[in-house]
């Protein structure tokens, strides 16, 4: 199923955070679908594509990580942009898809 250029996906367990994104969206006419987790986020992406994820970045530890770095190397999905919320990461951890060590 093709996406719609007005849906988005975001996958983030902050209520505060989830609010705040959804608000701003909704008043842009977008259509968000949400998740709680990676896994079921990402799982539920691959059934139906969105024009951009948005994805806070305390989900991206460990095995959330990896499912990005998948997920980005789908050729059926690669085109997908993916927006991480996370005022901690360095622009260029960002930029090389990787993620410091804590």
């Amino acid at each position: 199923m093709p996406s719609s250029e007005k849906e988005v996906f975001l996958i983030s367990q902050e209520d505060e955070i989830n609010w705040k994104i959804i608000k701003k969206l909704v008043e842009k006419d977008y259509i968000i679908n949400t998740s709680r987790s990676v896994a079921e986020g990402f799982g539920r992406v691959y059934e139906t594509p969105p024009a951009l994820i948005i994805l806070h970045e305390p989900l991206i530890r460990g095995k959330a990580f990896k499912l990005l770095q998948n997920f980005k190397k789908d050729n059926l999905f690669s085109h997908i942009p993916v927006l991480l919320v996370s005022p901690e990461w360095k622009k260029k951890d960002i930029l090389c898809g990787s993620r410091r060590r804590r």
